[in-house]
């Protein structure tokens, strides 16, 4: 999974086909180069979601090859350091989509035995989790997000083997 913070693009955990990993690297794009950073703390995993709040890293949801999981760890890029937050309220999933807009942060869709569509949004002042309306769309896991001026932007994904082609905005 990967989020954002300033010039640093994050990309954390992962499955090389033999071993799940919970390393984290950072890109510099004004240096155009890499660097590890502290390993994630959370249980080795593929599939996770991530996103950023607040000038820090959340990284949360996943697979680690046995049990789909719910745990959720904030990144500080300013110590370098994970802290486990608030377990996310929705059920354990994989291949969910995480974002940030207007200042708030959600996870949404995946698969945790069956595709999903519903969102929930993170308020890192109470570290606590809110359902909030999912979207029209059908329900899917490895869909793609992406946001412009506070606008979030799902698109594709997977659906019981359909292959998903809608657009949507939040």
């Amino acid at each position: 999974t990967s989020f954002v913070i300033g010039s640093y693009a994050y990309v954390a955990t992962g499955y090389t086909g033999d071993e799940y990993l919970k390393d984290l690297w950072a890109y510099n794009s004004d240096g155009d180069y890499w660097e590890q950073k502290a390993d994630f703390t959370g249980v080795a995993r593929s599939a996770a979601s991530g996103f950023e709040l607040d000038g820090k890293g959340y990284i949360g949801l996943g697979y680690d090859g046995t049990n789909k999981l719910k745990d959720f760890h904030q990144y500080n890029p300013s110590t370098n350091t994970w802290s486990q937050k608030a377990d996310f309220i929705g059920t354990a999933r994989y291949s969910a989509v995480g974002f940030q807009v207007g200042g708030k942060a959600y996870f949404g869709t995946g698969y945790d035995g069956n595709y999903l569509k519903d969102f929930y949004q993170y308020d890192a002042n109470s570290n606590s989790w809110s359902q909030v309306n999912g979207f029209s769309g059908n329900k899917r896991r490895n869909a793609s997000v992406f946001t412009i001026d506070d606008k979030a932007y799902l698109v594709a994904g997977i659906n019981n083997g359909s292959y998903q082609v809608d657009f949507w905005m939040f």
